[in-house]
């Protein structure tokens, strides 16, 4: 089951770039376009928008490089405590990233207005990368189907997970 594990770490890697390039590429538009007098970075709403996409960026970074220090550890360590957990996750990480990456993505050309319809502005390639890491390396129902596998194997692992969950939820 390495190879799975590496191929949605690769999968979440890409999702987490294409949405990087996205904000990059919107960013640098919303200093050049002026709409109602002022540019683009200086619209309320906009910067609403753009601030829900960065913390949906960083969200899905902070989740890859959890997972992949994970994977790191489970490479090197013979016993290491964590691989049920990390056998769980990385289903959910690539479902999850897949998904935000494509969400990030239609608000991002929706930020670019018409521009960000046009090919030759390559935001619409970028936009359809997007939507291939939802499919790429297991669709929903394959990544489901591995985690009900995951869970039907060793239901204490997702009892420890919720537990996880729970206590983290109650420090907010």
């Amino acid at each position: 089951m390495n190879l799975a594990n590496i191929t949605r770490l690769h999968n979440i890697c890409s999702s987490v770039a294409y949405m990087r390039r996205m904000l990059s590429l919107l960013k640098d538009y919303s200093f050049k376009r002026k709409v109602f007098g002022a540019s683009l970075d200086k619209q309320p709403l906009h910067i609403l928008s753009y601030s829900r996409m960065k913390f949906l960026f960083e969200g899905n970074l902070i989740l890859l490089l959890t997972l992949s220090a994970m994977q790191g550890k489970f490479e090197n360590k013979d016993n290491y405590s964590k691989k049920g957990f990390l056998r769980l996750l990385l289903p959910l990480g690539k479902l999850f990233a897949g998904r935000c990456s494509e969400k990030l993505g239609l608000e991002a050309i929706q930020g670019f207005g018409a521009v960000g319809y046009m090919e030759n502005s390559n935001i619409p390639n970028i936009f359809r990368d997007t939507i291939v890491t939802s499919i790429w390396e297991g669709t929903i129902n394959l990544l489901s189907f591995d985690f009900a596998k995951v869970i039907k194997s060793d239901l204490k692992i997702y009892e420890k997970l919720v537990l996880k969950i729970r206590k983290n939820l109650d420090h907010l």
